[in-house]
Order: C-alpha cells, then structure tokens, then sequence
C-alpha cells in the first residue's frame, strides 16, 4: 500500500471507532453490559489500527495490533501514550474476552463504566494526536461529535 491509501485506512478505522464508542455508551445506559464492553475494545483497537496506519503497518491479530502499539506510541514518559494508557488497554481486552467467553460471567456496570471510560480516554488521545498529522484537519470536528 502506498501513504495515502495507508490516510485512507486510518481514517476509516477512527471513524469506525467512533461508531463504536457511540455503540458503547449505548449499550452501557441500556445496562447491556457484556455487549458495552465489546464494543469499548473494538473502539479502543480501532483507534490504535488508525495510529498504526499512520505510520504505515498493518497487522492481522489483536496481539499483533497491540504489540505494535507498544512499540510504536507507548512511552514511558513522554508522548500522548503512556504506559497507564497501555496498562487500561489490556484490561479492557480482558474485560472484553471474560465477556464474550466466559458464559457464566456476570458483567456489572462499574466495569463496563471503566471500559468505556477507557475507551473514550484512548479515542480523545488519538484524535488530539492525528488531528497534527496531515490529512486529518478535516475530519477532526466530525470526529469529536462520538464523544
């Protein structure tokens, strides 16, 4: 793939992501839990499928996403991402695998809320740092109204 079909890729993953965190919030007011914490880390790996665009990758797996994620935006003291925003990140996957997987597990609102709080935290954080790269100025403000 050339650069601008990798700006084309990341700017249909945020704004898929976007859809998702709506889809989140949603579900989390209808107190339909398990599906609110799907929908958080699907968001959540969206936005980081766009960071990883950017950057021209691509990968296949949700380990691969954020492996790559690790190495290529997670900083330990500078930087958008932090090693917190990390640390949210593999709770909400674990949240998310309990929920899909686990039949018997009883999904309860203070979760789903750290999930799709999460969500939003990392959405915000990519917005604010691909609205500096060049292609997205005019899509930030459409992408802001999901939040």
């Amino acid at each position: 793939m050339d650069r601008d079909t990798f700006l084309g890729l990341s700017i249909a993953r945020i704004y898929r992501s976007g859809e998702l965190l709506e889809e989140a919030k949603r579900l989390l007011e209808e107190g339909k839990y398990k599906s609110a914490n799907n929908r958080a880390f699907y968001s959540i790996e969206k936005a980081a499928l766009a960071l990883l665009a950017v950057k021209e990758i691509n990968v296949d797996s949700h380990r691969g996403c954020l492996k790559q994620l690790n190495i290529h935006f997670i900083r330990p003291e500078e930087g958008e991402f932090r090693v917190g925003d990390y640390k949210k990140i593999a709770s909400v996957e674990r949240i998310r695998n309990t929920s899909d997987y686990d039949d018997f597990y009883l999904a309860d609102k203070e979760e789903c809320r750290f999930a799709v709080d999460s969500a939003i935290e990392l959405y915000k954080k990519t917005l604010d740092y691909l609205e500096h790269i060049e292609g997205f100025s005019n899509h930030i403000n459409n992408l802001k109204a999901y939040l």
